[in-house]
């Protein structure tokens, strides 16, 4: 079975304005199970309904349409075809409901790039000044997380990190970026989605997850 992370699907509504969904706007989205076996796309409803989508067809199809992110970034993607949009559209109740493949060698203005070399001005995490640093995992995954468990600690997940000016500064020397760094590149990608949360953080980009204690424990210096 191969992780759905390899491939990035998007739920679209299509008839309009060409916006994607999310669970923010539809939480049913968050009850389909799927999976992907021989590069088959399977999406299963909680009723017991599924289907299947051969993404070679869907690539082979070529019917690539734009849509666009917040900040009206845009993102073009392979259509999955008329019978999941039929699928997902009775499922969350919105006609127009398409389902998107993103592939690297499509356009995109989304920047996702990941490594130091941003503005060829490296940071470190030390900017972001983490109480809890967890490497190994992929770029963001704190997004998805709900708990941590760390030891006989639960942590749980209550909102994302909103980032301030305070990531300008060097922790090493106290000088601020003339530039704005990292603040600036984070803005282009990371700031909330429309609508409440955009209401609430404004142009604060979204970097790294606030957790409080569930079940805590007392910590014996050695």
């Amino acid at each position: 079975m191969e992780k759905l992370e390899s491939k990035i699907f998007a739920f679209l509504e299509f008839q309009s304005f060409c916006r994607f969904y999310t669970a923010r706007q539809k939480p049913r989205l968050i009850l389909l199970e799927s999976c992907i076996v021989e590069n088959v796309l399977s999406i299963k409803a909680p009723d017991g309904r599924t289907i299947d989508i051969g993404l070679d067809e869907v690539k082979k199809r070529k019917d690539i349409r734009p849509a666009f992110l917040f900040e009206q970034l845009r993102q073009d993607g392979y259509d999955c075809g008329e019978d999941v949009a039929k699928f997902l559209s009775e499922y969350i109740e919105e006609s127009n409901t398409r389902l998107l493949m993103w592939d690297k060698n499509l356009y995109t203005e989304r920047n996702c790039v990941t490594n130091d070399n941003w503005w060829n001005n490296p940071v470190t995490s030390t900017n972001f000044r983490p109480v809890i640093l967890v490497d190994k995992c992929r770029a963001y995954d704190e997004d998805k997380w709900a708990e941590v468990r760390i030891g006989d600690v639960e942590l749980q997940c209550f909102k994302p990190c909103d980032r301030c000016v305070l990531t300008t500064v060097d922790p090493e020397t106290g000088v601020k970026d003339p530039n704005n760094q990292p603040l600036k590149k984070l803005r282009e990608y990371r700031l909330a989605p429309e609508g409440k949360m955009r209401k609430e953080y404004k142009d604060s980009p979204m970097f790294g997850v606030c957790a409080g204690t569930n079940k805590p424990v007392r910590f014996v210096e050695n």
